[in-house]
């Protein structure tokens, strides 16, 4: 039997090696991957908002001192925020994960709650700092100045989890819109755009 145009392929040692070094870059990358597919996936959910909901995505600032949280010991330098997302019902530090049942199973990982109650401390701290700095008059009712709280969120988007944690919602794409928008109206409209433009200076 004849076969025409045949040709053996022959891996070398080196190939080999090449090869198991691509597996592994790409293999450190799939958290990041996946981080921006879940990020990507929730920008679509939050299209579903109604009018007079506004969303910032990867919000970050650094913080020079740091600030300092008395209940955690802890001196804060900077934040990323995945998602602010700022509406009649409430502004809310959205942190989006796409894990799998593996990942929410692995010890390793640093903690998206813990992630979210720093970032959503130095959050109240800086909106509720520049209101009183400013002045804001829609801010302040006939009892004095008010606080605008942050409601932490943490958007499962694959696999979630039955915990459940202190000032820390666990949702996922099925209840999010219900959950964000079901909740009693507590700013107005001229608040609304004082935190909007105030956040994404």
């Amino acid at each position: 039997m004849r076969f025409k145009n045949l040709t053996i392929l022959t891996i070398t040692e080196k190939t080999i090696e090449k090869i198991e070094s691509t597996y592994h870059k790409l293999k450190g990358l799939a958290p990041l991957i996946y981080g921006s597919v879940g990020e990507l996936k929730a920008i679509e959910l939050f299209k579903r908002l109604p009018n007079g909901y506004y969303v910032i995505n990867d919000y970050r600032q650094s913080f020079r001192p740091p600030l300092y949280n008395k209940h955690t010991d802890e001196r804060i330098y900077s934040i990323q925020i995945d998602h602010i997302i700022i509406g009649p019902t409430g502004l809310f530090a959205v942190e989006t994960k796409y894990w799998s049942k593996e990942s929410i199973e692995n010890n390793n990982f640093f903690s998206p709650v813990a992630q979210l109650k720093r970032n959503g401390y130095a959050l109240f701290r800086v909106i509720n700092r520049y209101i009183t700095k400013n002045n804001f008059q829609a801010f302040l009712s006939s009892w004095g100045e008010t606080k605008t709280s942050v409601i932490n969120i943490l958007l499962m988007m694959n696999t979630s989890t039955n915990q459940r944690f202190q000032f820390v919602t666990i949702l996922t794409p099925k209840n999010f819109i219900q959950n964000i928008t079901n909740r009693p109206v507590v700013l107005t409209d001229k608040k609304i755009n004082a935190l909007v433009n105030m956040l994404h200076r």
